[in-house]
């Protein structure tokens, strides 16, 4: 009987073990999925992040450039206004 009684215990034992590791493995295997999707949801941002500089440096880029040619003709055509005005009073034609 008491040997009946001990491996009802063993086994009880065991069986709580069990549980407790089903129990331990399955919040780590939540604690991953957690971590997992948290780095996902951080690369995702960096790459928005990312793109998000790049589009701004293109568009900056783009508005340099477009003033650069604005002060490049302006630089080029203020010096010809008091030319081609004496030119015009002249009558002087570029062929």
């Amino acid at each position: 009987m008491e040997v009946d009684q001990f491996r009802v215990n063993e086994y009880s034992e065991i069986e709580q073990e069990k549980l407790n590791l089903i129990n331990s493995t399955y919040k780590t295997l939540e604690q991953l999925e957690n971590y997992k999707n948290e780095t996902i949801q951080f690369e995702q941002q960096r790459t928005i992040n990312q793109v998000q500089q790049r589009v701004f440096q293109q568009a900056l880029q783009g508005a340099i450039g477009n003033l650069n040619s604005c002060l490049i003709m302006s630089y080029i055509y203020v010096p010809l206004v008091p030319i081609l005005a004496c030119w015009k009073r002249f009558n002087i034609t570029i062929s």
